[in-house]
């Protein structure tokens, strides 16, 4: 994972416009907001792999009763150092969390859980065309939202601030959220790795410590 000081250096690297995007970064203070705005910045990105439109966090957000949060970079999926096993088992970890997100939303299952359950996906890569592979474009569109590739210091942000929580950081990682942005668990992945029809139990008892009380 890049910390801040070579967050930055990636990008002096790959900027060729005047270092713009570095010096705005670099001159941001940090964000003062509350809540999923100060945690995810203002807007997420949602659509598809063609058109996509930005939407405000809080309304993206607002009604999900368990939000998941995705950390990762296009190698995850496509770098050819990695074996091909291990790039083969991020696939099919993402297509689990993809799989719970649309058979949560399908008409056509009837018992399913009621509650609301929305991703988010934190990209780490510093161009764009890693960016577009790690969110699937021109590919199939990935199901969640996305948090902007022009923000950047919110990116950095956001996996400062929950880094603390991995003793063995991977890549890619799903951390699970309560509405009020407490940690349910870091190990979204290894939640999934079951059957897809145990799919539901598992967000059930995402719910459930959703629900539970803060204990002081």
């Amino acid at each position: 994972r890049l910390d801040y000081e070579e967050f930055v250096s990636r990008l002096l690297e790959s900027d060729t416009e005047g270092h713009k995007l570095v010096k705005e970064i670099v001159l941001t203070p940090p964000n003062q907001e509350e809540g999923a705005v100060g945690l995810f910045g203002p807007l997420l990105l949602k659509g598809t792999a063609y058109k996509e439109f930005p939407i405000g966090t809080l309304e993206a957000l607002q009604d999900a009763k368990v939000i998941g949060l995705i950390f990762m970079t296009s190698s995850t999926v496509d770098k050819q150092l990695y074996p091909t096993s291990l790039l083969q088992l991020n696939k099919t970890l993402l297509q689990r969390l993809a799989q719970l997100y649309l058979d949560l939303r399908d008409p056509e299952i009837e018992e399913k859980p009621t509650e609301k359950l929305e991703v988010v996906l934190c990209s780490f890569d510093t161009t764009w065309d890693a960016f577009t592979r790690t969110v699937g474009r021109p590919g199939p569109p990935a199901p969640w939202m996305v948090m902007p590739f022009d923000s950047p210091w919110e990116r950095d942000h956001l996996w400062r601030k929950l880094r603390v929580r991995f003793k063995h950081p991977s890549d890619p990682a799903l951390v699970i959220l309560k509405p009020n942005l407490e940690v349910i668990t870091v190990k979204g992945f290894a939640d999934l790795d079951v059957p897809r029809k145990l799919l539901f139990r598992v967000f059930s008892e995402w719910v459930a410590e959703a629900s539970a009380a803060t204990v002081p």
